[in-house]
């Protein structure tokens, strides 16, 4: 019984507290309560843009990842025995022939990559040490910097902090022609004619570059 009267007298001080809030805002001036009503509809007004706005976002993002899945499912990444010709410029400005740049070498190994790119840049160190490798058997690594017309500066930077001195050159007008790429890092190897040779490696798989290099000696 001593608990069920506790509950009842906390009930009623509940009520008894609603009640004068009530009686409170009926006895306020009438200004002050068309004020409430007023600030509790624009309240109301604000949620109501706020999902809308919200739902627009949402929306948009679904269209636009629609999209890009769609142009993706399109882009056909250059396969074995595809001959690359292009002509473009190195991040120093100096004009780049594809012919020149591949006959030097048996093999190229052509690393595709962004100044943005996480992946990219983590792995620049290691392509930095394995250029030197791969040169004693003939196979030279170039780099092309997707965004490196726009931001050649950053590129040479992000370089010369991974101690990368191998040539990197800017993406071709052309390049979706010319090399497709869906993700990048994406490497190929090309022999020197300018020809791809085997798969391309998407993604920063370090440790497959040496692999593909001997499998393809």
């Amino acid at each position: 019984m001593e608990e069920k009267t506790k509950s009842q007298i906390r009930k009623e001080e509940k009520q008894a507290k609603k009640e004068a809030k009530r009686q409170k805002y009926q006895n306020a001036p009438a200004l002050v309560r068309a004020w409430h009503m007023w600030l509790k509809y624009v309240v109301l007004v604000l949620v109501i843009i706020a999902l809308l706005f919200c739902g627009f976002v949402y929306a948009s993002y679904r269209y636009v990842m629609y999209e890009a899945e769609k142009l993706a499912e399109n882009i056909v990444p250059a396969a074995e025995g595809d001959l690359l010709k292009f002509t473009t410029k190195d991040l120093d400005g100096n004009e780049i022939n594809s012919e020149d740049l591949f006959r030097g070498h048996e093999l190229t190994m052509l690393n595709v990559w962004a100044t943005w790119c996480g992946p990219c840049k983590r792995e620049l160190p290691d392509l930095g040490k394995m250029a030197k490798d791969f040169e004693a058997k003939n196979c030279q690594i170039v780099g092309l910097c997707l965004d490196g017309d726009e931001e050649a500066e950053t590129a040479k930077k992000l370089l010369k902090e991974a101690g990368v001195e191998y040539l990197n050159i800017i993406a071709p007008g052309n390049m979706m022609d010319v090399l497709p790429v869906v993700n990048i890092p994406t490497t190929y190897f090309l022999n020197s004619e300018g020809c791809v040779v085997g798969e391309p490696i998407v993604g920063a798989y370090v440790e497959e570059y040496p692999k593909r290099l001997e499998g393809l000696k």
